[in-house]
């Protein structure tokens, strides 16, 4: 805990969070302690929970040549968390590609992680001999699913937890906000979709559905990430609108819980904005986003 309050590199914060849950293990053996481990490690660390994943995924999936790089601080945390997503296999080829350039970019990972997608067999696809084998010794054999493997210790998505995931065609490494979204560890639980209309902010006598379907007199509040640079001119009064992708269904009278994201973690500050004016379909803005009018609440 002394040692917190010094400069130090992604690599060094990524094993001080090893370190520390370690420490935090071997006291729950001892004592009764309550609280979720990693809320624990975030609490020590002050690293927030999302960051503490990223730190996780990267030890224990980024290759030993990557790894060295990122120890040397020669190449950024985002750059090496896209890697530690990629196989064995192409990790060395984004080595390849450092050590080439002399540099490394998160562009160049996903770039490279593109090509690998590509390189992977349409999910279902079986080689012929592979077919062949299979139907030698009577057995059929399900196409393995690609991209995408549902494991909490190498990714940090709510999609690992969610209900709908057989269903879904969205899910991806770092969702972390769906309105779909339902945990499939609670029975009988609520896509935040269904939360969202039936939790207002309004007393419930407010609360009205047109002939269309369309909820009116809702108060929601979105709880959004937004980046330190964009924070302070929003802060400042000088940005009263937001650019955002239209993943939560935002709409007029709506609220912003904005919090403010530097380099991966939250700061711990937030500001509060009413949606005033909905911009989207409209020519010049990509398909899925908006522009929000905003204002003071």
């Amino acid at each position: 805990m002394a040692n917190r309050y010094r400069d130090k590199t992604d690599w060094e914060k990524m094993t001080e969070v090893i370190k520390t849950e370690e420490l935090v293990l071997k006291l729950r053996e001892e004592y009764e302690i309550k609280g979720k481990t990693r809320e624990l490690i975030s609490e020590i660390v002050k690293s927030a929970p999302a960051q503490i994943g990223r730190y996780k995924t990267i030890y224990k999936n980024l290759c030993s040549d990557l790894m060295e790089e990122f120890k040397n601080d020669n190449i950024g945390i985002s750059a090496v968390y896209e890697a530690a997503g990629m196989s064995e296999e192409w990790q060395e080829r984004v080595f390849e590609l450092y050590k080439e350039n002399g540099t490394l970019s998160i562009n160049d990972v996903i770039t490279m992680k593109e090509k690998e997608e590509e390189a992977k067999p349409i999910p279902g696809q079986i080689e012929m001999e592979e077919f062949v084998e299979n139907e030698a010794h009577g057995t059929e054999e399900k196409g393995e699913q690609r991209g995408f493997e549902a494991n909490p210790e190498k990714i940090i998505s709510k999609c690992f937890s969610c209900a709908n995931w057989e269903q879904c065609s969205e899910k991806g490494e770092a969702v972390d906000y769906c309105l779909d979204f339902k945990n499939k560890d609670i029975p009988g639980s609520m896509s935040e979709r269904e939360l969202q209309e039936t939790h207002f902010m309004n007393k419930p006598e407010n609360q009205t559905v047109d002939a269309n379907g369309e909820i009116r007199n809702r108060r929601i509040e979105h709880d959004v990430k937004t980046a330190a640079e964009f924070f302070e001119d929003a802060k400042a009064g000088i940005k009263p609108f937001e650019l955002r992708k239209n993943d939560r269904d935002y709409k007029v009278g709506d609220f912003m819980k904005m919090r403010k994201y530097k380099d991966g973690e939250w700061s711990g500050d937030i500001i509060r904005r009413e949606i005033t004016y909905v911009l989207e379909d409209h020519e010049g803005l990509k398909p899925g986003y908006c522009i929000l009018g905003v204002k003071d609440v």
